[in-house]
């Protein structure tokens, strides 16, 4: 019972997100207007939870993508994660995202493609690597079609990123298959002791149509976040 309802909240989650994050418009690949980070609890609150709540939802997500003139509110979650190809591995930054992000930044691809919005739906273990990283796995090779192991979990190669891609990460796969092998927890282990955090969302960036200014708007986006949130964990960007 509790898999099935997993699996139908994921199911419109992949719906939410491309519902918010595949607009057609006619911009040029570029920054956000806006970029909604979150902010990291104290140093002292970290000590003394073992696991630590905090960052931006998927109801922030939601709630943002229902204002008026937004063209792409694109969702983004990172942290570091080791990377094994047989007896080969590399630890990167971890990126789950949709498929509108590569097209949002114009991330330049030096072999296959990007996330596709099949992949996000059908929740595939697809991976998509930076050049440094397919090269301290795979060395000369090509990786496309290749598989890794991460977080217990094999993901085939379908992309490698060029090396001056504009992409803040080195590894990407799919936020629906991140949730659903990963999921919101992730924990960490150093110094003798492990710790976990429970995050969402990292940053939300928003595009917007051309009617729009992003000054005004970005008042618009923390008037949704305060009722959303019961302190200013967050950061709002105005580029």
């Amino acid at each position: 019972m509790q898999r099935s309802l997993r699996s139908v909240f994921l199911g419109l989650l992949v719906a939410v997100l491309c519902t918010l994050t595949v607009a057609d418009d006619p911009q040029r690949p570029g920054r956000p207007h806006i970029v909604v980070r979150a902010h990291g609890p104290s140093p002292d609150t970290r000590a003394a939870q073992f696991i630590v709540r905090y960052g931006l939802t998927r109801d922030d997500l939601y709630w943002i993508g229902q204002l008026p003139g937004i063209t792409r509110a694109v969702p983004v979650r990172s942290f570091p994660r080791t990377l094994w190809a047989g007896e080969n591995s590399t630890e990167g930054m971890l990126t789950g995202t949709t498929a509108a992000y590569g097209k949002a930044h114009g991330v330049a691809m030096a072999r296959g493609g990007w996330i596709s919005e099949k992949d996000e739906a059908a929740r595939q273990n697809v991976i998509i690597l930076s050049s440094r990283m397919a090269e301290e796995l795979f060395g000369a090779d090509s990786p496309l079609g290749e598989r890794v192991l991460m977080s217990g979990e094999y993901f085939t190669v379908v992309g490698v990123m060029k090396r001056d891609a504009r992409a803040a990460g080195d590894v990407f796969i799919p936020l629906a298959t991140l949730y659903a092998v990963i999921g919101d927890t992730v924990l960490s282990f150093g110094q003798g002791r492990s710790r976990g955090e429970q995050v969402e969302l990292d940053r939300i960036e928003i595009w917007l149509d051309e009617s729009r200014q992003p000054k005004a708007f970005a008042q618009a986006v923390r008037r949704v976040l305060a009722k959303m949130h019961q302190k200013e964990d967050y950061s709002i960007i105005v580029n």
